[in-house]
């Protein structure tokens, strides 16, 4: 779904969706990896200055699979969303260049529209963890009861190389 820039009001446009918009969904379960099950995203689009604000709230639940032992698994994720974007230079160029670290807390546009699609796959692929695992957090198994053996085994620490020491002939 894209909102052009020049349709959104001085006092920002809101914008509520949930689970039965195809776009929304589609979006969600993209960036959970896994079927949606539940979503509620509520955004107020705001003009500062060339910059989009984008705030509010999201939540989503949807299947998993567990990144240890292939178990399936739910998992809710969700918060406040407070995201900025900046238009491209040019239209019709791809390239960005981040020249200050200030720059990664910046979206990107074509500065014509947003597309809320991206923004809520940003925004739920931002919050999904590294790894998604049994027992984690925000996480609850789904089916019969089991556990999940490789989480129950140590972790194995990691050895020395025993080629460190070696020197090549001088």
């Amino acid at each position: 779904m894209r909102i052009r820039v020049d349709d959104i009001p001085e006092e920002g446009l809101y914008v509520e969706t949930d689970d039965t918009d195809t776009w929304a969904f589609q979006a969600a379960s993209q960036a959970i990896e896994g079927p949606v099950h539940e979503l509620k995203v509520v955004l107020t689009l705001t003009r500062i200055a060339e910059l989009l604000r984008v705030s509010g709230t999201a939540s989503a639940r949807g299947g998993h699979v567990c990144d240890r032992c292939g178990g399936d698994l739910e998992i809710s994720i969700g918060g406040k969303v407070e995201l900025l974007y900046e238009p491209i230079g040019k239209p019709d160029s791809d390239e960005v260049h981040l020249t200050d670290p200030s720059d990664l807390d910046i979206g990107f546009f074509d500065g014509l529209a947003l597309d809320l699609t991206d923004v809520i796959m940003e925004q739920f692929a931002l919050w999904l963890p590294d790894k998604v695992v049994c027992g984690g957090r925000g996480v609850k198994q789904v089916g019969a009861a089991w556990s999940c053996a490789v989480a129950a085994q140590p972790e194995v620490p990691e050895r020395e190389n025993p080629f460190a020491k070696l020197r090549l002939p001088d």
